[in-house]
């Protein structure tokens, strides 16, 4: 799981968070339940008063005038005099028990020493949080990714095969990365490369939601957010966005969306070789998508860049017909 301390502090912290809005909430229901069942608060001091009745009494001399079996036996009925009150008035027999948003946990977030399954959907949902997720749609997913789009006769003189049945490997190799992430495998880094709305991004998006529902930090930038933040931490002084630019060095996976659509300069080139380079010595993830070709990557940016990501990086031409535009067609137009 790629929680770091502070990150896992946080989530904790969401956790005493909820069990202090369940206490809130009992409270406020019980405050109800005076209010429009006094009858209710009479049993409770009832309950109150034998039970203060035999504990005097055991802790001095005198004798109680009632033995622990009919303490219980009147407690049991009281109780249930109160539950037929809360049923009566059309409350749920369990309306005062203790609030928990997680009743398999109690809202502490383990369950005998184990994380609960809240605990994952707790990381999830901050990993998401973290994720810059208005870039990360949810629903593009392994199984919304769909090959339909790309052109069975369409065919790349650099693969000789056509554009669904390439696709269809780099759909494989995608799903491949996603499963065997974290393990010890060759492929670490991914480039996707092609004309604009060919899948890149989506490909991408599906990998991200693998990674994240497995615990997996991920982080996605465009390109020009990425320099942006790198600007602000460089020349501001904002200490969240240090933070920021810390997880972008640091968590599981970084995706840089739309390479080479950001106004390329000494800065954008420094800060995007110190990114990659960074990410290599640390042994963490990366995925580019770019609209431009190998041969423009060269041109664009610096030889230790363009070194970085060909010895480092494996790279997926994305080709066939603009998967966007022809969602965009009317239904039963060619």
């Amino acid at each position: 799981m790629g929680l770091t301390n502070s990150q896992y502090d946080a989530i904790m912290r969401s956790y005493s968070e909820r069990q202090s809005e369940g206490l809130r909430i009992q409270k406020a229901r019980r405050e109800e339940i005076s209010k429009k069942i006094p009858e209710f608060s009479e049993l409770d001091n009832q309950i109150v008063s034998l039970s203060m009745e035999y504990a005097m009494a055991s802790l001095g001399d005198e004798k109680a005038s009632f033995t622990l079996k009919e303490l219980q036996n009147r407690i049991a009925s009281l109780s249930e005099r109160k539950i037929n009150l809360l049923q009566k008035n059309g409350y749920p027999a369990d309306y005062l028990n203790p609030f928990y948003f997680c009743p398999d946990c109690r809202d502490t977030g383990y369950i005998d020493g184990e994380k609960c399954h809240c605990f994952k959907k707790a990381v999830t949902e901050f990993f998401y949080s973290r994720s810059n997720a208005k870039n990360i749609r949810r629903n593009e997913t392994f199984d919304t990714f769909s090959l339909d789009y790309y052109s069975k006769t369409l065919t790349d003189s650099s693969t000789n095969k056509s554009a669904y049945e390439h696709m269809k490997d780099v759909l494989a190799a995608a799903r491949r990365f996603a499963t065997d992430f974290g393990q010890d495998c060759a492929v670490k880094n991914l480039l996707f490369y092609g004309d604009t709305g060919l899948g890149k991004t989506f490909l991408s998006n599906c990998i991200a939601n693998e990674l994240i529902k497995s615990c997996h930090s991920v982080i996605y930038l465009s390109a020009i957010e990425l320099f942006n933040a790198y600007s602000k931490s460089e020349f501001g002084k904002d200490s969240e966005q240090d933070e920021i630019t810390r997880e972008i060095t640091d968590c599981d996976l970084l995706i840089i969306d739309d390479l080479g659509t950001e106004l390329a300069n000494t800065f954008t080139n420094s800060r995007l070789f110190f990114c990659i380079n960074e990410r290599i010595l640390k042994d963490k993830s990366t995925i580019i998508s770019t609209n431009l070709t190998l041969d423009k990557i060269f041109e664009h940016y610096s030889d230790r860049i363009f070194s970085r990501i060909m010895h480092s990086y494996k790279a997926y031409k994305f080709y066939g017909d603009n998967i966007r535009m022809s969602m965009r067609k009317p239904s039963g137009l060619s």
